[in-house]
C-alpha cells in the first residue's frame, strides 16, 4: 500500500522509515480470562448479564447498570 500511494518510492530514493502514532483497533473488552477475571472481583458469573452489553434490560434498568459498571471497572483493572 505504501508502495503504491509512494508511486514506488521506497528505501534509499523515497520512504525509509514509517511511524504509527496511533492504531484503532476497535473496542479492547474481551480476554480469554474475562470470565474468571470478573468472577473473581465482581463475585459473580457475568455470563447470565452478556446480552446487557447488547443493551438487552436483564432485570432492571437498575441492575443492569450494576453489572454494566461492574464489567466497565473489571476492564478498566
Amino acid at each position: 500500500m505504501y508502495r503504491e500511494a509512494s508511486g514506488g518510492l521506497m528505501g534509499k530514493r523515497g520512504i525509509q522509515y514509517l511511524l504509527t502514532d496511533s492504531y484503532e483497533a476497535q473496542l479492547q473488552n474481551w480476554t480469554p480470562k474475562m470470565a474468571e477475571r470478573f468472577l473473581q472481583r465482581n463475585g459473580y458469573d457475568l455470563k447470565p448479564w452478556l446480552p446487557a452489553l447488547a443493551g438487552v434490560i436483564i432485570g432492571d434498568s437498575e441492575q443492569t447498570e450494576r453489572f454494566l459498571w461492574d464489567y466497565r471497572m473489571t476492564i478498566g483493572q
